[in-house]
């Protein structure tokens, strides 16, 4: 009797799907800048290995970034609107592409643009909402997008998705700071001397 009087308290106090996916949706359209923390694991059953990453992110909404990845090997990604820069100092080599492209990073503000979205419950228990999003046309190929939110369900702290080849990511989220100023060289990168360019 008390696991149905425990159920029925979740079902009374979880406000529904469409209310919570409707103000998250708001706050973050009203986004000018988003920065902070992530995590993240990608795994593969194909090849059934997990790599994780981790470093931090800033982001000019909607489409200039620049992520820094700090774990297991230094990588720098950044966005300009005209195009993006990937560096890797280990091998002192970078790589310049004129059009956007998406990054998996970048995934979760997607459905956020997308006035198709629709969301479905996909956790629902206290202090643990999960969002499952859908699209009518899928996100960069991406399925099962699931979007975990904070405890009050106002910013998200972690989402997870399948790729197009069956790859499992999941990021966390972190130390998250909304618009702040942010100097404008954060978006722009110029190769160091000696590096060899693509």
């Amino acid at each position: 009797m008390a696991i149905h009087i425990a159920l029925l308290c979740v079902l009374v106090l979880t406000p529904g799907a469409d209310s919570v996916w409707e103000d998250l949706r708001d706050r973050y359209l009203a986004l000018t800048t988003l920065s902070g923390s992530f995590d993240q694991t990608i795994c593969s059953d194909e090849q059934g290995t997990c790599q994780t990453f981790s470093g931090s992110f800033v982001i000019e909404m909607p489409d200039r970034y620049r992520i820094e990845v700090a774990a297991p090997d230094s990588q720098l990604i950044v966005s300009d609107r005209t195009g993006i820069w990937f560096y890797f100092p280990k091998d002192n080599y970078a790589v310049r592409q004129a059009s956007a492209r998406s990054i998996p990073l970048m995934a979760f503000l997607e459905p956020m643009l997308d006035s198709t979205a629709a969301v479905s419950y996909a956790d629902s228990t206290p202090g643990a909402l999960v969002l499952a999003v859908t699209t009518a046309d899928s996100v960069m190929s991406l399925h099962g997008m699931k979007l975990e939110l904070d405890s009050s369900a106002g910013r998200i702290a972690g989402f997870s998705f399948v790729d197009a080849w069956g790859n499992d990511y999941h990021f966390r989220l972190s130390g998250q700071r909304w618009n702040q100023d942010l100097p404008e060289d954060a978006f722009s990168f110029t190769p160091p001397e000696g590096t060899i360019i693509e």
